[in-house]
């Protein structure tokens, strides 16, 4: 029965934004602080500026400190640049004249307390850092000034502007190095010292710190990792129904997938991909950048079981992801978790008895990297299609050959691709439903096409 049949064909190009598959994050500094050579009980913990260089009459330095938590990078992620970002604020005499600038890997922790002043700095409170100590006032520097590598990870120079603020950028390949290593060790996470030329009188300026008030709180210091993931860990399992027995895969990679060579596994049953007893009910097996394949597997279990891909096969292939539901402790539980792809053997996920349902990732997570979809991270919902996990998208693209399935759409859904006899399928939006030219709906389909909206 079709009821209120609402179709458009479009002869307009529409353009699709593609996820360029790389990444960014960014962000602010968790600590700064400014060191006083002159008075070894000054410091600027709480002010708007962090003082470097030599000051006009040359008798003292300022050297400046700030630190970036990069503990949210995740753990697969392959830095491609770093960027920090600093706005100039004063420069010493106003001078416009460009001078160097370099920041250092720091050794030791330091602190940042709730001392506030300007040029001159302020007298350190209790957990500040100053030129003789890393923790005001009973911890030492090894050597007064701060303890850093001597080889900079980064160098720039930079000017002063009195009109609009200059930003400068440090960046470089030991940047990449040093952000490595904190993740590697978190630790070891004291972030850098930043030092002028302090050969030059009058060297010294102030850049914008983390404290710094509006309308100038836009130049507070920024750093900015762009990274990728590898790629032969990127097919993530993205929803899967044990009742219809389907699993949905993604590739969020940048470049296409074969995955003739993997394998679905469950207990002691595996089922390469390319073989007989695995259908693919939408997509292809070469699984294009951002693309989803919809498969049928026979042999997964419904109510008490596990799934888990390889790349290749058990023995020798990589474990990609895993989910297991009903019970835990299943047979390969132990190398997901072992491999990271799993939180712990004992979690599971409850059995999903309805075959509307099914165990998707949750769309707040990030899954990039294929190895983050742990129990916390799936939830139980009705099958959607496609690699956004929401039930009811305010725009549905579709491609490719339809699964049966009921498709809603609080806008609109627009279709691209093949309806092949004998599937049922619900397509239901609040607004239109456009089949783009090159769309193909064959005989023997129970179509139904529905300007009603979503429902749950």
């Amino acid at each position: 029965m079709i009821r209120q049949l609402a179709v458009f064909l479009y002869l307009f190009l529409v353009t699709f934004s593609v996820n360029s598959q790389s990444f960014t994050l960014e962000l602010g500094a968790e600590k700064d602080n400014s060191i006083f050579s002159e008075n070894t009980a000054l410091s600027n913990g709480a002010g708007n500026n962090i003082f470097v260089g030599r000051i006009q009459d040359g008798s003292a330095f300022r050297r400046g400190l700030i630190k970036f938590d990069v503990s949210d990078l995740p753990s697969e992620a392959v830095i491609e640049s770093v960027q920090l970002d600093l706005y100039v604020f004063r420069s010493a005499r106003s001078t416009t004249t460009p001078h160097s600038f370099s920041i250092h890997k720091v050794l030791s922790e330091w602190g940042e307390a709730g001392s506030s002043g300007n040029g001159s700095g302020a007298a350190a409170q209790t957990g500040d850092a100053t030129w003789s100590q890393r923790t005001y006032p009973n911890t030492d520097w090894t050597s007064s000034g701060g303890d850093f590598a001597v080889i900079a990870s980064a160098a720039q120079m930079v000017s002063y502007s009195s009109f609009n603020l200059e930003k400068d950028v440090w960046s470089s390949a030991q940047m990449i190095s040093d952000i490595n290593s904190w993740r590697s060790n978190s630790n070891t996470n004291f972030g850098w010292i930043l030092i002028g030329d302090e050969t030059i009188f009058g060297s010294a300026k102030g850049f914008v710190s983390r404290d710094m008030t509006a309308p100038y709180d836009y130049a507070r210091p920024k750093l900015t990792i762009t990274y990728t993931f590898p790629s032969d860990n990127r097919v993530i399992l993205n929803e899967v129904n044990p009742q219809k027995r389907r699993v949905e895969l993604y590739n969020p990679d940048s470049s296409a997938v074969d995955l003739s060579n993997y394998t679905l596994v469950g207990g002691t049953t595996t089922s390469t991909i390319s073989g007989g007893n695995v259908s693919i009910l939408n997509g292809n097996i070469l699984l294009d950048s951002s693309e989803y394949i919809v498969l049928e597997w026979p042999d997964l279990n419904q109510n008490d079981g596990e799934l888990a891909l390889y790349n290749g096969d058990t023995i020798s292939g990589e474990l990609i992801d895993y989910i297991q539901y009903g019970s835990g402790n299943q047979l390969h539980v132990a190398a997901a978790v072992s491999d990271s792809v799993w939180d712990n053997a004992t979690l599971f996920l409850s059995t999903e008895s309805d075959s509307s349902n099914s165990y998707s990732l949750s769309t707040v997570q990030s899954y990039a990297n294929g190895t983050e979809s742990n129990s916390t991270h799936w939830l139980s919902q009705h099958e959607t299609p496609t690699y956004v996990n929401i039930p009811c998208l305010a725009t549905l693209n579709l491609k490719g050959n339809l699964v049966e399935a009921d498709y809603y759409s609080s806008d609109f859904i627009e279709l691209e691709g093949v309806l092949s006899p004998s599937k049922d399928v619900l397509l239901s939006s609040s607004n239109a439903i456009h089949l783009k030219p090159g769309t193909s709906i064959e005989l023997g389909n129970v179509f139904e096409a529905v300007i009603d909206g979503c429902s749950e």
